[in-house]
């Protein structure tokens, strides 16, 4: 059975199948021991176990030491996975349409040790009507990254890793130990001015003993664009980590225009001019100029503070010497400023006046304020305060609250919000916007170290199922130590190892000054835009063609969304597939996809 793989629970192989020497680093600066360094620290390599029956090489392939196999993008490839009887692979088949970016994987077994496998990062064959393909398609390696991967059974103090299919790099030459897959990426960045039909190339897989295989490409382009009429703003949260120069293009290449910013990271310089507020929005300007200028809309998210520290009041508080508050509640040493202290009203609102004015001169895209990320966790008896205060003087200014905590009330925070942010009891604080008139956002996590087909469900069907506005996950860049380690966070330097909190990122730092490195994850992230494009394009063409049937087609999506949220966990944080598809499968968003290509060449086949 083609998922039975998938849906096993994670072991640990003897230690022969440890490979050694094989993690695949491509060109990134991941130290060349990391393994050694973590085994000498106790650490043993874990698998997910493969299924049993598998794909019976044929006699060339036999005779060539490997096989290509394909399985759908939206299930793990690992190390040690194996071709299942039904991921045969002839043809190498991609649908996209004009201007889309779309992806697909295949897969190398080895039947044998193989010498330097590799494929080429140059499309052959590509001629006549099929020429774009030679410069519009990439062929590059996936590398398997040492990261932290729990199952849901494992104790959190178990030392153990998994090597995962993370980056996304340049192809170049590595060994293939019997018995393990390769992974590689295929990408095509189909022209805007590319006709409908079928173009073809090759792809050519060789190793060091001289073995080739060309594995047939073919790319059909579809007859319509994607949409962007009705399709929700997504965007990410960011750290403080410095932007390669073409980050923001890249970002907008890949369907974000929506930003977030925290105020510890990205500081508005604050001085004392002889008792008046004066701002410094050098470095800030500089951000956001990089997000106008690659037509990135927006909203932008202005955050003051988390959950236990006030960060524009500290810097408040340092200028002008006033007050702060600190206090032990549930756990944090919180620190705001005193509201006790009759001086802090006034730096507090000028400071706010001088960014809002400031916004509007300098042409921001929509800007909208977080007071204080997560104030349920340690802060909500203070939280009001803040917002009755800045809404009696700014009252056109959106106040972001972030609704994580199901099990705590949502009162105190629904009164003290504009737009209602959640991750989780999404039915819930929708229903509650829609009653009390509040806008309706949402976030998840995009992270490199969980699975291709989870991000692509979440960050893509959370909006599109639930109607928010906008789509945020955590997070774009945000690491602790070196980021090529996922084993040196704040718990691994105490008492870890446990869930790692180091290295919660969607993309890794530039290489070549340029674009940030690309994960699988950010390439899931991409998919799930356009999957919601998808539909957004379908239902604009139902409704201007054929409303009779606007009301079935929106009801079908709905029945298939529906029943993706009802059969996964919609947790804060879940590794494994076993965990999160109990019975929805990986590929439901897949077949979504499909049926709308379907309804929509339908659609357009009677209206012609």
């Amino acid at each position: 059975m083609k998922t039975a793989q998938r849906s096993l629970a994670a072991v640990i192989l003897p230690a022969v199948f440890a490979l050694p020497g094989v993690a695949q680093r491509g060109d990134l600066p991941v130290p060349a021991d990391l393994e050694d360094q973590l085994r000498r620290r106790g650490y043993v390599e874990k698998f997910l176990p493969a299924q049993d029956e598998t794909l019976a090489p044929k006699p060339e392939d036999t005779r060539r030491g490997w096989l290509v196999y394909h399985r759908d993008r939206n299930y793990e490839v690992l190390p040690n996975s194996k071709p299942g009887p039904s991921e045969t692979l002839d043809v190498l088949r991609l649908t996209a349409t004009p201007g889309e970016i779309e992806s697909e994987p295949f897969s190398v077994y080895a039947l044998r040790d193989v010498r330097d496998l590799s494929v080429s990062g140059r499309i052959i064959g590509a001629s006549g009507g099929s020429a774009w393909l030679a410069s519009a398609t990439a062929v590059e390696d996936v590398l398997f990254h040492p990261i932290q991967y729990r199952g849901e059974d494992e104790e959190r103090t178990e030392k153990t890793y998994l090597r995962y299919p993370m980056f996304i790099r340049p192809a170049s030459a590595h060994p293939a130990p019997k018995g393990t897959s390769r992974l590689y990426w295929v990408t095509v960045n189909v022209p805007e001015s590319a006709g409908a039909g079928v173009y073809r190339a090759a792809i050519e897989i060789g190793d060091g003993s001289g073995n080739r295989l060309r594995l047939p490409l073919e790319v059909e382009v579809l007859p319509f664009t994607l949409t962007r009429k009705g399709v929700p703003a997504f965007g990410a949260f960011l750290s403080g980590q410095p932007f390669a120069k073409g980050e923001w293009a890249f970002m907008k290449r890949y369907g974000m225009d929506a930003l977030q910013w925290f105020w510890g990271s990205h500081a508005i310089e604050i001085r004392n001019d002889n008792g008046r507020v004066q701002m410094d929005f050098t470095k800030y300007d500089a951000f956001v100029q990089g997000m106008k200028d690659a037509g990135m809309r927006g909203p932008l998210v202005l955050s003051l503070g988390n959950s236990w520290l006030g960060h524009y009041e500290i810097k408040l508080a340092e200028a002008f010497g006033l007050r702060l508050m600190k206090r032990e509640l549930e756990g944090r040493t919180v620190t705001l400023m005193d509201m006790t202290d009759p001086r802090w009203e006034k730096p507090y609102l000028e400071g706010l006046r001088l960014i809002f004015d400031h916004a509007k001169t300098a042409g921001w895209p929509p800007l909208a304020l977080l007071i204080n990320d997560e104030p349920t966790k340690h802060i909500m008896a203070y939280y009001p305060y803040r917002y009755h205060l800045i809404k009696k003087h700014f009252p056109d200014v959106p106040i972001y609250g972030v609704f994580f905590q199901p099990e705590k009330d949502p009162g105190p925070l629904l009164h003290s919000c504009d737009i209602m942010v959640a991750n989780r009891d999404l039915d819930r604080i929708r229903t509650l916007a829609r009653d009390f008139g509040k806008r309706f956002w949402t976030y998840n996590n995009v992270t490199a170290d969980e699975s291709f087909g989870k991000i692509r469900l979440l960050y893509g069907q959370i909006p599109a199922y639930y109607g928010s506005e906008a789509m945020f996950f955590w997070c774009w860049n945000y690491y602790v130590g070196n980021p090529w380690d996922d084993f040196d966070g704040w718990s691994e330097k105490g008492t870890g190892p446990a869930q790692s909190d180091a290295d919660w990122v969607a993309v890794y730092p530039s290489v070549d000054g340029v674009e940030p490195v690309r994960t699988v994850g950010i390439e899931a992230a991409r998919e799930a835009i356009d999957d919601v494009r998808y539909l957004k394009t379908l239902e604009n063409l139902v409704a201007e063609r054929e409303p009779a049937r606007l009301e079935a087609v929106q009801g079908e999506i709905r029945r298939r969304q529906k029943a993706m949220f009802d059969g996964i966990v919609l947790n804060n944080r879940i590794y494994s597939d076993k965990a999160f598809f109990v019975s929805a499968k990986n590929d439901d968003v897949e077949k979504l996809r499909r049926y709308a290509v379907q309804q929509i060449l339908e659609t357009l086949k009677r209206s012609q």
